[in-house]
């Protein structure tokens, strides 16, 4: 149990690789799916640093729930070459911003997600 508390609190990519080293001596070479957790992890933290309350995985999007999309409409995140026509947002109901994904594999999607963020962070949304 302690161990997924540890890794639902890291923070860093150092925080991530202290935690595999870790997780290596303990058990040996980790499977992919332990490696996505800990980046996963890290994805997280970042998100509510930039003021995301949730993100979620839809189906073939991946949803960044914030409390206004304002900010992003006016800024010109939505027309960033990295994403143009695979974000948009939705302001009402729980509004969000939403990234499509379709035919990415689990890598290059958590790397889409961490870019993502990194071009909010260019944008400096924070809470």
């Amino acid at each position: 149990m302690e161990l997924y508390k540890r890794i639902g609190d890291l923070q860093t990519d150092e925080d991530a690789k202290d935690a595999e080293k870790e997780l290596q001596d303990r058990f040996g070479p980790l499977p992919l799916p332990v490696s996505d957790l800990l980046l996963i992890s890290v994805i997280r933290h970042a998100a509510m640093e930039l003021g995301f309350t949730s993100v979620e995985q839809k189906e073939s999007t991946v949803c960044f729930f914030h409390p206004s999309v304002e900010p992003f409409l006016s800024s010109g995140l939505l027309s960033d070459p990295a994403f143009r026509g695979r974000i948009m947002a939705s302001p009402g109901g729980r509004s969000h911003i939403a990234l499509r994904i379709v035919g990415r594999k689990s890598g290059e999607l958590l790397r889409d997600v961490r870019t993502f963020l990194s071009v909010c962070k260019k944008f400096s949304f924070s809470s």
